[in-house]
């Protein structure tokens, strides 16, 4: 190879991070203490948001199978993307996560007269 092919690949090289997206991942048995990996994930998809905002590029919520209940709304602002900052939010392939706000009742049925 020439001089001039070497300098691609060199640059090319320099050039793949910038361009590199980054993931996170949540599951309902995560922590939020941990790093966001798929082998460590964060526990709640607020922490992983959290996390995303200090990225660039193109980030990615994986949440991993399970209910994720929301004690509060949860808000994109343009933090989240817009100008060139791209985020997406997504169940892992192959795997079903529901979110949800909807609080589980402990009733105790009884009969009307």
């Amino acid at each position: 190879m020439n001089k001039k092919h070497w300098f691609s690949i060199f640059f090319s090289c320099l050039c793949l991070p910038c361009i590199a997206q980054s993931n996170f991942f949540v599951a309902t048995n995560g922590n939020d203490a941990d790093d966001g990996s798929k082998l460590h994930p964060f526990k709640t998809i607020q922490r992983a948001q959290q996390q995303a905002r200090k990225e660039a590029g193109e980030v990615n919520i994986y949440l991993r199978d399970g209910v994720y209940l929301l004690s509060q709304p949860l808000c994109l602002t343009a933090d989240d993307g817009g100008s060139g900052k791209t985020l997406r939010l997504c169940s892992y392939p192959d795997e079903h996560a529901v979110i949800t706000s909807a609080m589980p009742l402990s009733l105790k049925w009884k009969n009307y007269k």
